[in-house]
């Protein structure tokens, strides 16, 4: 045997590839995104299982969650809830209705909940001279 050894011709080829031979990024399928609201002024006796069932008048619910609030023991509700509907068109009709409505005594309001907005990359940091 020799000391030294080849390379092998298939990874000598995939190595001198250049960036165009590529194939493009794939996709993923289109599926259509979760719908989600948010709804705000909640008094302190709701609980998850009330949100799903009063906003599935206004479609199939994939998931409800109530905020809260950590910094104190035990946890209580903030007052805000996130539900997830599956079709966008739900969620618009369960804002056009309970916008305004009452759950629990009060008055609540139910928004489109817009997906965070991305920040521009910050500049690279100078060095210290």
């Amino acid at each position: 045997r020799s000391p030294r050894r080849s390379r092998s011709p298939r990874r000598s080829r995939s190595r001198s590839r250049g960036r165009g031979s590529r194939s493009p990024p794939k996709r993923r399928s289109a599926t259509p995104p979760l719908a989600k609201i948010t709804v705000g002024n909640l008094t302190r006796n709701v609980v998850k299982e009330h949100l799903t069932e009063i906003f599935a008048n206004f479609g199939h619910v994939s998931a409800a969650s109530l905020d809260f609030d950590s910094r104190v023991r035990p946890p209580l509700p903030r007052g805000t809830a996130s539900v997830e509907f599956e079709k966008r068109s739900e969620a618009e009709e369960a804002v056009a209705a309970m916008d305004g409505a009452q759950i629990d005594g009060a008055v609540v309001s139910v928004r489109i909940a817009e997906p965070p907005k991305r920040r521009p990359p910050s500049p690279p940091r100078r060095g210290s001279p």
